[in-house]
């Protein structure tokens, strides 16, 4: 929604962006579907999320080769290649 409504607004280059859950989860990285908008539209942006090492600024380019498992319980899961294997 936000980044709808900034490209509506003009902003066709941001730097930077990150999602902020509610209930104090803090930062959650995006979505597999947020992941290609945020690179079809914003190639050079950078994504604020949570890593092993604490929050991280990353490229968006560094994040699409990486499918994500998101649960409102739990976040962004740790890439697990057996959940989007073909057998």
């Amino acid at each position: 929604m936000a980044l709808g409504h900034a490209r509506a607004s003009g902003a066709r280059e941001l730097a930077a962006i990150v999602a902020v859950g509610n209930c104090g989860r803090g930062p959650v990285g995006p979505c597999g579907r947020d992941r290609q908008i945020l690179f079809d539209y914003h190639p050079g942006i950078r994504v604020i999320l949570p890593t092993p090492d604490g929050v991280r600024s990353v490229k968006i380019s560094d994040l699409m080769p990486l499918g994500a498992v998101w649960t409102p319980e739990e976040g962004t899961q740790d890439f697990d290649p057996s959940l989007f294997s073909d057998g």
